[in-house]
């Protein structure tokens, strides 16, 4: 998006030049402006995980079946605050956003019931890296030379810890790896067209294009009737992954994907034990390195930006 090029650090709505994060890298505290996004990226990572553990304890089930079920439990939770804020036709953008992140949760649902849940929280670790290098190469946002080396390095583990998943569970793998591009392209969405608009608009909206994707994935699956027990897997499975969603949406729009990109690295520790607690999967060893470098690096991407854009 080219044209976006000369107002990509401008406030959605005033115009002016959006608040740059400096100060911190002299030892002084984050502004409150900037402690928020860190806050809610750490919340969302947490509970995303939950719902992602959800998702594998339920993967006896149809990928569509799932799908559907969280999306209909999303939409039966939001729908009344969405009529008591007034219903409207979203936007177009809104539109896109919720195509796109629709796509994005069929393929990450679908690779969460075949690979691991440390290899699929790796691979969503590129998300971030994947915005900071479309943002250089699409939109011309400045990239320091160091910054270019670590983003190189950062999917360079991505390429390590994706290696044996691909070698081994293809089909989880690259479902994984095409839900994180989709998530790439939805991120930079939000915080470029999207901003203005409340997280619950975005949440619902992405909802319901779920919905609508599962019934038409459900047309040729068979689905099959719960079984003692799944009820209240499947009710937090809804719940966490609304808090997840409303709280990166709330991070992102708030035009600090980059600092946000740091409490994303965490999420591979918590996949490990869910993995290791509940699935007796102890994590492959290139998995661990391959996240290793793209947390080290994509930490590194954050100093090293703030840095240069500082005073």
């Amino acid at each position: 998006m080219p044209s976006d090029a000369g107002r990509l650090r401008d406030h959605p709505k005033s115009g002016q030049p959006a608040p740059d994060p400096n100060g911190t890298d002299q030892g002084q505290p984050p502004p409150p402006s900037d402690r928020r996004p860190l806050i809610e990226g750490l919340l969302a990572t947490g509970a995303g995980n939950i719902n992602n553990a959800c998702v594998k304890l339920l993967a006896v089930m149809p990928t569509s079946q799932l799908i559907l079920l969280r999306a209909v439990g999303t939409i039966f939770i939001l729908l009344p605050l969405m009529i008591r804020r007034g219903l409207r036709w979203p936007p177009r953008v809104v539109l896109a956003r919720a195509a796109l992140e629709a796509i994005a949760t069929a393929g990450l649902m679908h690779a969460l019931t075949l690979a691991p849940l440390s290899f699929v929280a790796t691979v969503m670790m590129t998300i971030p890296i994947g915005v900071m290098a479309m943002n250089w190469l699409l939109a011309g946002e400045p990239l320091s030379p160091r910054g270019r080396i670590l983003l190189l390095l950062a999917f360079s583990g991505a390429l390590i810890a994706t290696g044996p998943a691909l070698a081994g569970s293809m089909e989880g793998a690259l479902s994984a790896i095409g839900s994180a591009a989709f998530y790439v392209a939805r991120d930079m969405l939000t915080s470029r067209r999207a901003s203005s608009v409340p997280s619950l608009e975005l949440s619902f909206t992405a909802s319901v294009a779920t919905l609508i994707l599962a019934l038409a994935m459900g047309v040729v699956g068979d689905w099959r009737p719960l079984v003692a027990g799944e009820t209240g897997i499947i009710a937090a499975m809804i719940v966490f992954y609304i808090l997840s969603n409303l709280l990166i949406a709330s991070a992102t729009r708030a035009r600090h994907s980059t600092m946000v990109a740091a409490t994303r690295y965490s999420a591979v520790i918590w996949a490990a034990l869910f993995d290791f607690l509940l699935f007796d999967l102890p994590p492959r060893p290139l998995t661990l390195v391959g996240a290793a470098l793209i947390a080290a690096c994509g930490i590194g991407l954050v100093f090293t930006e703030r840095k240069r854009r500082g005073p």
